[in-house]
């Protein structure tokens, strides 16, 4: 399935990653890279979730924001960026040759791996 959502612009690309999402129409999917460090996990399957948690083995981010509109997941070719005015355009990355990336509609761009979550 298209990994593409309606409600969420989250752009990761990591050697790690454990993501389940939900569109306006109900349906879900599970994103599953088996890993060693980092889970990144959007809770709450309602459209207006605000939640976003990024886990190592470190430590916990619990990230909200109500400016969090039109996201959506891309994961290496197989999503596509598609946001809202408020967002800059970033090219697609693969998820195996980046760093963890996560963007937010609020414009702040977040780049590390496993020395940024273990800071």
């Amino acid at each position: 399935m298209n990994p593409i959502v309606d409600t969420w612009n989250l752009i990761v690309a990591s050697l790690n990653l454990s993501v389940e999402i939900q569109n306006l129409n109900g349906e879900s999917w599970n994103l599953n890279v088996d890993t060693r460090s980092l889970i990144v996990e959007v809770r709450n399957r309602s459209v207006d979730t605000r939640s976003l948690i990024v886990s190592s083995t470190v430590n916990e981010w619990r990230m909200r924001s109500a400016s969090w509109v039109a996201m959506i997941f891309v994961l290496s070719g197989v999503g596509r960026v598609r946001g809202s005015e408020n967002l800059p355009a970033v090219a697609q990355t693969g998820i195996f040759s980046q760093p963890l990336r996560l963007l937010f509609a609020s414009g702040v761009f977040v780049e590390g791996g496993r020395d940024v979550l273990a800071a």
